[in-house]
């Protein structure tokens, strides 16, 4: 399967898994990869111009972002970014094969994502004015890769100022709830990425439950909306 772009004829090897628009590892005739990221035609506030804006203020920041590397024109028929392609692997799944080793707590190698994931997020927090912090929205565990030696946030659609809980009370929410939930090492979890976060941002976070109810609430109406579609 290919896509035609004005860049050439890409590729596609991989479907990534993205509920709003498609997402997927291609290659070049040159034999290099990069991520094709085709937004969803009805969507009127998630599209390529957004995403391209707030990537590049990101990585002008210094915050750890795949690279924009073309965006569309009006002439083409789709709206899509073509994007760094950053190898690694998601926080969620790494999550899911600490599962299998609940009965010996976190292992040491989950206490680093745990702990990079927390600077990562303090070093996006750090973005601010006067009506907040720039938070990251869609703070699933799937939007942030592990490369081996760092963090980078993926998916930018929903990016706003104000309150860093927002953002912290979502990630909580992940980790509290991915299967099995509300373990006690699933609060352990939540200890070590927000004690990390902490560290980094130099804060003290208070009433983080309220936000992490608020996320429950949040994806709750989601799952309902998609239960319609």
């Amino acid at each position: 399967m290919a896509f035609h772009c004005q860049n050439g004829r890409l590729k596609i090897l991989e479907k990534f898994k993205s509920f709003k628009n498609q997402a997927y590892k291609v290659k070049t005739a040159s034999n290099n990869f990069y991520v094709l990221k085709i937004y969803n035609k009805d969507s009127k506030k998630s599209n390529s111009f957004v995403e391209a804006i707030n990537l590049k203020k990101l990585e002008f920041k210094g915050v750890k972002v795949p690279k924009v590397l073309y965006r569309s024109s009006p002439d083409d028929s789709e709206d899509y970014l073509l994007l760094e392609y950053v190898p690694g692997i998601t926080i969620s799944h790494l999550l899911e094969e600490q599962n299998g080793q609940d009965d010996h707590g976190i292992s040491i190698e989950f206490e680093k994502y745990l702990k990079d994931l927390g600077c990562w997020v303090a070093s996006l927090h750090e973005i601010q004015d006067n009506k907040g912090s720039f938070l990251k929205g869609d703070c699933n565990l799937r939007n942030f890769i592990w490369t081996g030696s760092e963090i980078y946030g993926l998916d930018f659609e929903e990016t706003k100022m104000g309150d860093p809980r927002e953002d912290l009370g979502e990630i909580c929410f992940f980790l509290l709830t991915n299967s099995p939930p509300l373990t006690p090492l699933r609060l352990e979890m939540v200890d070590w990425f927000l004690k990390s976060y902490e560290k980094s941002s130099e804060t003290k976070i208070k009433n983080i439950s309220d936000f992490i109810a608020k996320s429950a609430r949040e994806a709750y109406r989601r799952r309902q909306n998609f239960n319609r579609v």
